[in-house]
């Protein structure tokens, strides 16, 4: 009762949470950025650019929980008729530097021009393209995914993880209310866990380069760090307070 009532008080809010993530959701143009990587990188450092990227990813993502902590900690006023406390702030924060980066986006970025090539490479090319003709429906593209065992097992991969992000960002109010964490606290907890991702990206790269350009091995070794990592998570015994799926304390 006391879950359901807490959250009658802030359902008006809802609309406002679902258009945020909306918005969040179209800037995040993360499958635009690695297809520019692709197509402008030479195979045997496709990989390695791809795990620089995600590492520019880990600094944003330390960053930005550390400036959301650090601004929720700014005392609260209303300027121009606008409430700023620990909960808007960050968004303005967020807001004003969306702002500086569609300027600069505006203002610097240049699409590369279209490679001249030579006439073989353009021959070839074209070879390539009647050889393999693109998909035209959504059962020629299925048909390219279940016989490329590769790409089926990566769109699986990203899949677990995208149900494991998810978890995570669903769990993250039982989590605050069991632990009594505040704005600062999620965003230093969030920070720690982007800053995590350098040296695992440090690792995947060296790992690259003993395995010579072969991405298999290197996948089967963190994956299997990984299946290490979820085997020593699930038998940690679960408390009172997160026995609850309010993350209230029980009342018997």
């Amino acid at each position: 009762m006391a879950a359901s009532a807490h959250g009658d008080v802030y359902s008006h809010v809802l609309p406002l949470v679902f258009a945020g993530r909306l918005l969040v959701g179209f800037g995040g143009a993360r499958a635009i950025n690695r297809r520019f990587i692709a197509g402008f990188s030479a195979r045997a450092d496709r990989t390695r650019r791809s795990a620089a990227f995600v590492d520019v990813s880990a600094l944003c993502m330390a960053a930005g929980p550390a400036l959301a902590s650090a601004v929720s900690r700014a005392p609260a006023g209303v300027l121009g008729g606008v409430a700023f406390n620990n909960l808007t702030t960050p968004g303005w924060a967020l807001t004003l530097v969306w702002a500086v980066y569609m300027v600069v986006l505006a203002a610097v970025f240049r699409d590369r021009p279209p490679p001249a090539g030579a006439p073989g490479a353009v021959a070839a090319a074209a070879a390539d393209a009647d050889a393999d003709p693109p998909p035209k429906s959504v059962r020629d593209v299925l048909g390219i995914v279940i016989r490329d065992r590769g790409l089926l097992l990566c769109l699986w991969v990203y899949f677990i993880i995208k149900v494991a992000a998810e978890l995570l960002v669903a769990s993250a109010g039982t989590v605050t209310v069991a632990f009594g964490w505040g704005p600062g606290t999620v965003g230093a907890f969030l920070a720690a866990l982007g800053l995590l991702m350098f040296p695992a990206n440090a690792l995947s790269s060296a790992l690259l380069r003993t395995a010579e350009q072969d991405d298999r091995r290197p996948l089967l070794w963190t994956l299997s760090v990984l299946a290490f990592g979820c085997a020593v998570l699930v038998p940690l015994p679960v408390g009172d307070t997160m026995g609850h799926p309010s993350g209230l304390p029980r009342s018997d």
